[in-house]
């Protein structure tokens, strides 16, 4: 119990704080304490009404209205996060944060009320306060990290992590399309497996920043890259208009 605990919170806590990380450093837009935790909040009671209302939304729309619910967040973020870096607005950005708690948070919420017993209660605070850790440690060390390309002004790499960040957003949207079978797609002679697995540690906070996937398919290869070419078009749009 312990360790999945740490594994789910990890899963679940990392692009949380990645996002926020990348909105804060990659964008103009300001993210300050207060608007972090008001953000924050909203996104924690978005999380418990998904999770109120499961048994609802997972039958609805033909028993895909989870995935559906999903795929809504997911595009809806890519969004956002063009929308800040055009126009740095702080209620953009604390928009997609909270849209992010509420997208990956409510897995947390759902496993913590629904897959765990009363007497794991210790072992689920301890795996879920290493996960904690484990994720607040690694978001520290990306925000100095990128606080440090910025002071080599290297701004295009910082829009470009941005860009293969929101990109990931429609990849994995279309993942979960393929899954209720809304599209299909023919799985390409690609296997990175033994380069970089997916599942290893490298491979998971790979997937996190840019959306790895060791063994893509057609439609989300493409819909990765298209949506890699609107933000950036977007983003390069926006600094040749306002020249």
């Amino acid at each position: 119990m312990l360790l999945n605990a740490v594994v789910v919170s990890v899963n679940q806590l990392l692009p949380v704080t990645v996002l926020w990380v990348l909105l804060a450093q990659c964008t103009n837009a300001a993210l300050p304490l207060k608007t972090t935790l008001i953000a924050l909040s909203a996104g924690l009671v978005g999380c418990f009404g998904i999770w109120f209302l499961g048994g609802e939304i997972a039958s609805s729309f033909d028993y895909r209205g989870f995935e559906l619910l999903q795929i809504g967040l997911l595009l809806s973020l890519f969004c956002l996060m063009i929308a800040t870096k055009r126009t740095g607005h702080t209620a953009l950005a604390a928009l997609a944060f909270g849209l992010a708690v509420v997208l990956y948070l409510h897995h947390l919420a759902s496993f913590a009320f629904s897959y765990s017993k009363p007497a794991d209660g210790q072992t689920l605070a301890i795996g879920t306060s290493l996960g904690v850790g484990i994720c607040l440690s690694f978001s520290i060390l990306l925000f100095f990290f990128l606080d440090w390309l910025k002071s080599k002004h290297l701004p295009w790499l910082l829009l470009l992590l941005l860009a293969l960040h929101g990109a990931s957003k429609v990849s994995i949207a279309l993942d979960l399309a393929l899954q209720v079978d809304l599209i299909s797609a023919a799985r390409l002679e690609i296997d990175l497996r033994q380069i970089v697995d997916e599942h290893s540690v490298v491979g998971r906070v790979l997937r996190v920043l840019v959306g790895y996937e060791a063994t893509p398919n057609a439609a989300t290869l493409a819909g990765f890259g298209g949506a890699l070419i609107t933000f950036l078009g977007c983003t390069y749009w926006r600094t040749a208009h306002a020249k």
